[in-house]
């Protein structure tokens, strides 16, 4: 399905999250995140190292999750810690785990449509008046990347970067409509 002109790509995907359980994909992505942490470490300078080491500490314990609520697909956990863990479904622990315990984000294919829309004050502004309830989790979510948040932006889009820099051809197989 093409995407309309001035559609962003993955704004015709969006449309078939709602019927298509992408637990499998995730799956695959938490098989090859480590490998893929592990290089974009060593390619980090000591300051951006150190930001990550504070979000992602070796052994850590916490916990976040991302939960699309208008779709198939079960919730998605990370543990923030070193070596990275992406666990989906009944195994993540979700049910075990009460909100104090585990911070995370559930989201709907129409707050994802405001996202990959742009980021114009009028879509910020919906998506933030949709988030209201969740105002706490996301403080706590944002507590969580002040390491990172304090870097700057040039260091996080050389960051970004760095990751992106090996994996673009991936990153592009992806996120390729079909």
């Amino acid at each position: 399905m093409a995407s309309m002109r001035g559609e962003p790509p993955l704004a015709g995907m969006l449309s078939r999250l709602k019927v298509v359980d992408v637990s499998p994909l995730v799956r695959l992505g938490a098989r090859i995140a480590p490998e893929v942490f592990n290089i974009w470490l060593r390619s980090l300078d000591p300051r951006q190292r150190r930001a990550v080491d504070g979000v992602l500490p070796v052994g850590g314990k916490k916990r976040l999750y991302f939960h699309l609520e208008d779709t198939p697909t079960p919730p998605i956990v990370i543990d923030m810690g070193q070596p990275i863990r992406i666990v989906v479904g009944p195994e993540c622990g979700l049910e075990q785990n009460t909100p104090q315990k585990m911070r995370g984000v559930r989201l709907t294919t129409d707050d994802l449509q405001l996202l990959v829309r742009g980021r114009g004050w009028g879509n910020v502004l919906r998506l933030l008046w949709r988030l209201r309830s969740q105002a706490p989790s996301l403080a706590g979510i944002t507590w969580i990347l002040v390491p990172l948040l304090r870097l700057g932006p040039s260091q996080l889009k050389d960051m970004g970067s760095k990751l992106t820099y090996r994996w673009k051809p991936l990153l592009d197989l992806l996120t390729q409509p079909r």
